[in-house]
């Protein structure tokens, strides 16, 4: 009895020791525009090095509307400056069609050759429904020091 007592309770401590000290995983902010009634787009900032294109995945949850959803994007600096750190989009469109489960907006970085800190800019998104939804991209610094 004594032996199953110590065992239980150095399998309770071995548990609350894992639930109090090891961290849980971060979660990143995930909200998206409404895209219709029961339907919601989820996406997230995104942070990629100024040397490749940055992908920002918008993904549904909920059912879309018969007929699809579009999404209106546009950038915006905020220690970015367009056109020397990332192209601009004054009007992009994103499609979705009825049954689609995600979709992905490209931002096209610039790398400058200077060695900077990181910058940022604002990716806006917009489904005609409720307020435009911000996304920040952080543009990490590729070259070498």
């Amino acid at each position: 009895m004594r032996r199953i007592a110590r065992w239980l309770g150095a399998a309770a401590l071995t548990v609350v020791t894992t639930i109090l000290l090891v961290p849980a995983p971060a979660q990143a902010a995930v909200g998206g525009p409404v895209c219709g009634e029961d339907c919601r787009m989820a996406t997230k900032d995104a942070i990629c090095w100024e040397t490749e294109m940055c992908p920002i995945a918008l993904v549904i949850t909920g059912k879309l509307p018969k007929g699809g959803a579009e999404v209106r994007f546009w950038t915006e600096d905020l220690r970015a400056v367009a056109p020397d750190d990332y192209r601009p989009v004054k009007d992009g469109l994103l499609k979705f069609a009825e049954g689609d489960t995600e979709g992905r907006i490209v931002i096209e970085l610039v790398a400058d050759g200077k060695v900077e800190p990181e910058e940022a800019l604002r990716v806006w998104l917009s489904t005609g429904v409720g307020e435009p939804f911000p996304v920040t991209v952080t543009i990490l610094d590729g070259e070498p020091r």
